[in-house]
């Protein structure tokens, strides 16, 4: 068990450390938002760019980004039933619908994969990451706009915001570079590397920071739920779909690890632009983020991760 638990545990132990900070007082809101913004708009990409610029794709199938795209949709479909079952309605059902499949795989998930797997796996996860952005914003922005009302100028603000978003514009600029086999000079890449090598530490301390703990009082049947479906349908709906279109177990493993990553901060804001229950959304973020590493241990054990 000591071995399962060690290389996740100091990943969770800096988002704590996040917490303490804020309630500490050395980080306030505004000064959170402007670190959170520098990450998504540097340190973040650049990782994503030399880790997909850099990748071996021989004996890839690009048809494995079904065996995403069906799981995820799947998820979506029993978070659907699951609502209204549970006779959610408005912003409520679309918060519930994003958060059972929105992911946090730039920081959570890429940092899991990185100080558990390697820096290896870090390049086979990040050739999926932009994919996941894409398909997950996408979806939790029609989630919101089909399920609220007055949210039509929101939307299309919403939407242009995904197609400008940096990490999906590194990914398809690292596939070009590795199709071309293009090279960049010494200095840029180590320059690079350093520049990336910011991006995970501090985003764990920003997730810790921004955690919402008075939200977990709300809505504890839908939090819970919502959490199941992230953390543990989502992943498991995927793995007999790896065999099916023959995905490598190298690229595998990591996109496992990054379906099961927590609740994306990102869902706040949408909930919260669009119309949704940004309580919600708040304590699903929380909630799964705190389960996490019981997620990631327990599918270290099924993929048979030493």
């Amino acid at each position: 068990m000591e071995a399962l638990i060690e290389p996740i545990l100091p990943i969770f132990l800096v988002i704590l450390l996040g917490c303490f900070v804020k309630k500490s007082g050395f980080l306030n809101e505004g000064t959170l938002g402007e670190i959170n913004r520098f990450i998504f708009n540097f340190p973040l990409p650049v990782l994503v760019f030399t880790g997909v610029a850099h990748s071996n794709f021989e004996g890839m199938n690009f048809k494995s980004f079904f065996a995403i795209m069906i799981p995820t949709f799947l998820t979506l479909l029993l978070s659907l039933i699951s609502g209204k079952f549970l006779k959610l309605s408005g912003g409520k059902l679309g918060t519930f619908l994003q958060a059972s499949i929105h992911g946090n795989v730039s920081y959570v998930g890429l940092a899991t994969i990185l100080f558990t797997l390697g820096e290896s796996s870090l390049k086979k996860g990040t050739f999926f990451v932009g994919f996941l952005i894409l398909l997950n914003n996408a979806i939790a922005i029609l989630s919101l706009h089909l399920t609220s009302r007055n949210t039509k100028d929101s939307f299309y603000v919403a939407l242009s915001s995904i197609l400008k978003t940096p990490v999906i514009w590194a990914t398809f600029l690292g596939l070009f570079f590795a199709a071309y086999e293009i090279s960049l000079p010494s200095f840029i890449l180590k320059t690079m590397n350093i520049l990336s090598n910011v991006a995970l530490p501090m985003a764990l301390i920003v997730i810790g920071a921004t955690m919402k703990w008075d939200f977990l009082t709300d809505n504890v049947f839908p939090l819970i739920l919502a959490s199941i479906f992230k953390l543990f349908v989502l992943p498991v709906l995927c793995i007999p779909l790896l065999n099916y279109f023959r995905v490598p177990i190298e690229y595998g493993v990591p996109l496992i690890i990054l379906l099961a990553s927590p609740v994306a901060i990102s869902s706040y804001v949408m909930a919260r632009e669009l119309d949704g229950d940004a309580r919600l959304a708040s304590g699903a973020i929380t909630l799964s983020t705190l389960l996490s590493p019981l997620a990631f241990i327990l599918w270290r054990v099924a993929l048979g991760v030493s």
